[in-house]
This record gives structure tokens, C-alpha cells and sequence, in this order.
């Protein structure tokens, strides 16, 4: 303000009066406001005035309208990601239902004394109680066809699922025996159902677990009979897979 001042005291009135003027015109030109220097000065930083709140009420709508899209964009977003959900949740209803109609389908292939079929979560075991081995052996032998061409078409009922073949053994014989053992009875029916174009090699395994797993006393023939046995585990597709 000093500078100004004695800035002031060093011109002649009517610079100053052209000081002025040439201010309050750039000032409206750059606001594109209409020249008005034939109006008073009061006048003049009336319009000026008005001009600059214009662009700020300019300037406000524009930045309302950007938060108004912002929002609106994250509103679509949240709609896009409950539509997808949604769309998944059906999917996942719908395989269960197709998963627990198939389940009841398969369980009407087995009598009991054959297998037993039961779910656990979204796997459906079949265990192969009338499954038969020579003692110590693994062949697969022909008294075994029939049993095993309904697991056949159990496994082709889930489409073109994963498949576990787990083999276990009673107690009797050593644990690294009975895990042998029952690991290559395990392989033997693996490369049954691979041999008979059941199920692609990527999506069968076979698993061998001794004597681990009992679940019936060992005391017993009864039971250790219960124990010697092949589970055939499905792993239902998920949606998406």
C-alpha cells in the first residue's frame, strides 16, 4: 500500500484517472463482461463484482456436478457388484440344487450292501463296501465290474468332475505294509476307470491311507472288514469352474 501510495503522489490526476480505467477495463475484459468505462467507477466494480460471482456460482455448479458423477459412479459400481453377486448367489443355488439332485440320483444306483453314498459339503462320497480284494493283493478282479460300472456312471452324472480314490486298510500287518498297500489297491482303481474312459488323468488322484482312517473297531472281523475299503470322492464342479 506505501508503494502504491507514493506512487500515487508522484502522478498527475488524470494519470491516475487512466491508471484506474485501464485496471478496471482489463479486470472486465478478462471477466468478459461488456466495457463499461463510460459508467462511474462504483459502477464499474459493481459489474466487476457481479462478474466474479458469477464464476464462482460457475464454478460451484461445475464442482456439484462432479461430485454428482462421482457419486453416481460409485452408485454404479455398488449396482454392478450387487448384480454380480446376485448372479452368483443364483449360480451357487443353482448347483447345489443340480448337486443334490444328482446326489439322490446316484444313491439309487447302489443298493446298501454295495456302497454307501453320503454328502460331505460339497462332496459326494461313495464307499465301496462290497469292493473285494484277493488278501494282500491289489488286482482288480472281474467280481468287481458290476460295482464298479455303477461309480462309472456315478462319475458321469457330475459331468466331468475331480475325483479322490482313497484306499484303506484294516490293522492286521505292519503300518508301512498296510499303507502300501492300500495306496496301489487305490491306483488299481484309478487306472480302472482311466483304462475304461471314465474320468481324464488330470482330474483323478489316488491316495493311500493304511489303517489311519478306521472307522470301525479293528477288534472285530466285522469291523476290520468295514475298514478294508475304497472311498471314491466327487468333487462337485463350482459355478465358475
Amino acid at each position: 500500500l506505501a508503494q502504491v501510495c507514493r506512487k500515487l503522489e508522484e502522478m498527475a490526476p488524470e494519470d491516475i484517472a487512466l491508471w484506474i480505467e485501464s485496471f478496471l477495463s482489463q479486470t472486465s475484459s478478462q471477466l468478459k463482461a461488456v466495457d463499461r468505462r463510460n459508467l462511474t467507477f462504483a459502477q464499474q466494480q459493481e459489474t466487476i463484482l457481479a462478474g466474479v460471482a458469477a464464476l464462482q456460482s460457475e464454478y460451484k455448479g461445475a464442482v456439484e456436478k462432479e461430485e454428482t458423477i462421482q457419486k453416481m459412479t460409485e452408485r454404479m459400481a455398488e449396482l454392478e457388484g450387487s448384480s454380480q453377486q446376485i448372479r452368483y448367489d443364483a449360480a451357487q443355488l443353482a448347483a447345489e440344487k443340480r448337486f443334490n439332485e444328482t446326489f439322490s440320483q446316484v444313491q439309487e444306483y447302489f443298493t446298501p450292501q454295495e456302497a454307501e453314498v453320503y454328502k460331505k459339503g460339497d462332496q459326494l462320497v461313495i464307499r465301496l463296501k462290497a469292493m473285494r480284494f484277493a488278501v494282500g493283493k491289489s488286482e482288480i478282479t472281474p467280481d468287481n465290474y458290476d460295482l464298479l460300472a455303477k461309480v462309472q456312471k456315478a462319475i458321469g452324472a457330475f459331468g466331468k468332475p475331480e475325483v479322490v480314490i482313497e484306499g484303506h486298510t484294516d490293522a492286521t500287518g505292519s503300518a508301512q505294509k498296510n499303507e502300501a498297500l492300500s495306496e496301489s489297491r487305490a491306483e488299481a482303481v484309478r487306472q480302472y476307470l482311466l483304462a475304461n474312459y471314465t474320468v481324464q488323468a488330470d482330474r483323478v488322484s489316488a491316495m493311500g491311507f493304511g489303517a489311519t482312517h478306521p472307522i470301525a473297531s479293528n477288534e472285530t472281523a466285522e469291523g476290520r472288514a468295514q475298514n478294508r475299503r475304497i472311498d471314491v470322492i466327487i468333487q462337485a464342479k463350482k459355478p465358475g469352474r
